[in-house]
């Protein structure tokens, strides 16, 4: 099948008509849209995990052993535990990482006692807890991130939170979700469109020393079967216009495009890094 790449092109035609506009579903192809540009790194981000950059992927027997920070802050997520280790896999035809769903999992050192206030997002398909703080039921702390919503216990008697998202994600589509944890409420965010409901919390949710990517090991050994792409976090309250950039790049980098709502402003502009 032949592939036409619109970025190269200066005039189209349809017959002997010159095309003004071509699109596909709502989104404009042609002319191509004017890119956006996002200086992730000006934003401090305090953890930046990103499967598509193969200098942060080290191998061993076509595991993943370590996946790198590229925040600066040497917060590397790895497995020691050979049988434990995730596997290359794909999201959009980029490298992401493969999670079996039943014993695959990263640590990552992260001190989360001390953040608030702080965005997280996360890129990902599939099912199950893909990203946890150190979750515990006694005491009772810490918060659980999945495809479906946010959940956590945070008080001494046990109080238990749970958010769940307005359009949870597809498993055989996957898309973009964003948490931004204030000082006493998380807002979530799917694929650039707002939960109707945050819900507010004490501070013993946000607590910990390192994450669990791909499981929940301390507490049910209950693990994600699906690819997680990237992963942000940001330790600021962000503008809605660098949360929408964001959004943009991430989806624009995975082939997530379609799953922006159509009035997203980088649902027809590219958004690149600096």
């Amino acid at each position: 099948m032949s592939v036409l790449n619109l970025n190269n092109a200066s005039k189209l035609y349809y017959g002997n008509t010159e095309a003004q506009k071509v699109y596909k579903g709502d989104r404009l192809l042609y002319p191509v849209p004017n890119v956006g540009v996002l200086d992730l790194l000006s934003l401090s981000p305090s953890l930046w995990l990103d499967a598509n950059d193969n200098s942060t992927i080290t191998l061993v027997s076509e595991a993943v052993s370590e996946w790198r920070d590229k925040s600066g802050n040497s917060r590397h997520a790895i497995q020691s535990m050979i049988n434990s280790r995730p596997i290359i896999g794909t999201m959009n035809g980029k490298t992401a990482l493969g999670f079996n769903g039943v014993n695959y999992w990263l640590s990552c050192p992260y001190d989360l006692n001390n953040i608030l206030p702080f965005n997280v997002f996360l890129v990902t398909k599939g099912s199950g807890p893909f990203l946890n703080s150190d979750y515990e039921v006694s005491p009772p702390r810490g918060f659980i991130i999945n495809a479906t919503g946010l959940f956590g216990r945070y008080t001494t008697s046990g109080s238990f939170l749970q958010v769940p998202y307005d359009n949870p994600l597809s498993g055989s589509v996957g898309g973009i979700i964003n948490l931004f944890f204030d000082t006493n409420l998380v807002t979530p965010f799917v694929s650039g469109v707002q939960n109707s409901v945050s819900q507010s919390y004490d501070p013993p949710l946000i607590h910990g020393t390192f994450l669990e990517i791909g499981a929940i090991i301390r507490t049910t050994s209950t693990y994600y079967n699906g690819v997680l792409a990237e992963i942000i976090f940001i330790p600021s309250i962000l503008s809605l216009e660098t949360r929408n950039k964001i959004e943009g790049y991430l989806a624009w980098k995975w082939g997530l495009v379609d799953e922006l709502p159509t009035n997203h402003p980088y649902k027809t502009q590219k958004v690149v890094l600096s």
